[in-house]
């Protein structure tokens, strides 16, 4: 159970954290673990579908969720982090999960979902 709570703190700093691709991939790994010792799964049976059906997301997807909510709440606020943002939602590199800004939270959060599904049942 170590391992579900260093991934709950982390998921909590997550958007104060940089992380690579393959650092996710890894943090994802040890959360379906957690999962197949939970429900009895074998290491080469996948989780995903499980997951999805208790209504939770991956990490990956958990992250994108997160990363919406840091970016809603960053664009609405007014001031010094106000004007440190709006420049990186206009730039080419900006993050896919800014323009979720411009849509309701419960919408970019159910797109995030959806992805997942797609992600699962694809």
């Amino acid at each position: 159970m170590q391992e579900a709570y260093s991934l709950s703190v982390l998921m909590y700093a997550f958007p104060a954290v940089s992380l690579h691709t393959k650092q996710i991939a890894e943090l994802n790994a040890c959360w379906n673990n957690v999962i197949r010792r939970i429900f009895g799964c074998h290491r080469w049976e996948s989780v995903e579908a499980v997951i999805y059906g208790l209504g939770r997301l991956n990490v990956t997807y958990e992250f994108l969720v997160r990363r919406v909510k840091f970016y809603k709440r960053l664009f609405f606020k007014s001031g010094f982090m106000h004007n440190i943002f709006w420049p990186a939602l206009l730039s080419d590199n900006s993050d896919d999960c800014m323009s979720a800004v411009f849509i309701p939270l419960d919408k970019a959060i159910e797109n995030v979902y959806l992805q997942f599904y797609k992600y699962v049942y694809d």
